[in-house]
């Protein structure tokens, strides 16, 4: 079991925010995969609350390893770089089509807040 005390998720969200904001001024690599990471978001708080638990071990450390990737400084191709988001979309794409089924479902959760 993953432990809830592990996680800030006021810590995570305050990077995904810094990084969310790189990301509108360089919007079209992430864009497939957007509502995917925002679900992902909302699918770890609802873990860390207990609101949801209805997923693998396996699934919620894939989400957990995604979502550190994302707010990560340092990636394989920085950021900053043309195309530097390509990584990014990489392993979020990975974690999508690793559980298809689960999270073809949270995609269309995307612009719901919990």
């Amino acid at each position: 079991m993953i432990n809830s005390n592990t996680f800030s998720s006021s810590a995570i969200d305050d990077d995904a925010v810094k990084k969310a904001k790189v990301y509108e001024k360089n919007r079209e690599p992430l864009e497939e995969v957007w509502i995917y990471l925002t679900a992902f978001f909302r699918l770890l708080k609802a873990y860390i609350r207990k609101d949801y638990r209805d997923i693998t071990l396996v699934s919620m450390v894939l989400v957990i390893s995604a979502i550190i990737y994302f707010v990560m400084s340092i990636d394989l191709i920085p950021d900053i770089l043309p195309g530097g988001f390509i990584d990014d979309v990489t392993v979020i794409g990975f974690v999508v089509k690793t559980d298809k089924g689960r999270f073809g479902q949270l995609s269309g959760l995307g612009s719901r807040k919990s």
